[in-house]
């Protein structure tokens, strides 16, 4: 996935930041409220809280570098 600079989708403190890294994205069919919640609590920063788009997508943002294990 590639995201233009100043993309409305990112966050407004990240649209003018230059992108580094992996941007990956996973579709959940159910449970993404309980996913955030669940990568908060396991201190996983979340970068846009869990929104509803105007054409149905349901989404959240974070940042994540290393894998943690379980």
């Amino acid at each position: 996935m590639l995201l233009a600079r100043g993309t409305e989708i990112l966050p407004p403190e990240r649209r003018d930041q230059r992108a580094a890294g992996l941007i990956l994205a996973l579709t959940l069919a159910t449970g993404i409220k309980d996913e955030e919640r669940r990568l908060r609590e396991e201190g996983v920063e979340i970068t846009m809280p869990l929104r509803d788009e105007p054409w149905g997508e349901r989404l959240f943002q974070q940042a994540q570098t290393m894998a943690r294990p379980r």
